[in-house]
């Protein structure tokens, strides 16, 4: 049984189509493909535009942050905390939720808040934006700290 129903957006017209029918299990064989009905091709991820929309959460001073992990990941020093093991019990991973946090020493949450705005800033374009002055320096510095290298290397030549 199928249901039809229009849209209307900005112009465009497009039909939505409801098929009363299971969408079928994931393959472990193919992590980035997501199956689709028996008779159907599986559709893959976009390699850039699939995000993983899992949040960690980071507690600087009196600040908490939650962030996307694949902004995060894009950082060795997060990328090795984010892949360490959950503890034993029931205790949840650090990061999983603001209880318990992430909890970063020696960083301002200024500056975790500027280097946010530069790696969110860029998220869509090819081309890496040149971020407001007063970003700059508090951004490259924790791009060292934490090893964000491809956009220390942006920074680089701005900071200078």
């Amino acid at each position: 049984m199928s249901k039809q129903n229009s849209a209307t957006l900005a112009g465009w017209t497009g039909r939505w189509v409801f098929l009363d029918e299971p969408s079928g299990s994931k393959s472990d064989d193919h992590p980035n493909e997501i199956p689709r009905t028996k008779s159907s091709k599986p559709i893959k991820r976009h390699p850039d535009f699939f995000f993983d929309n899992t949040l960690v959460a980071t507690e600087i001073g009196t600040a908490l942050f939650n962030v996307h992990k694949y902004q995060l990941a894009k950082s060795k020093v997060f990328l090795n905390m984010l892949n360490m093991p959950k503890p034993d019990g029931d205790n949840p991973k650090e990061g999983s939720s603001p209880e318990p946090p992430i909890r970063l020493e020696g960083v301002s949450a200024l500056d975790l808040a500027a280097l946010l705005r530069v790696l969110y800033a860029s998220q869509f374009s090819g081309d890496q934006l040149t971020p407001e002055a007063s970003l700059i320096i508090p951004a490259f510095r924790l791009t060292n700290m934490l090893n964000f290298s491809k956009l220390r290397a942006h920074l680089l030549p701005l900071a200078e």
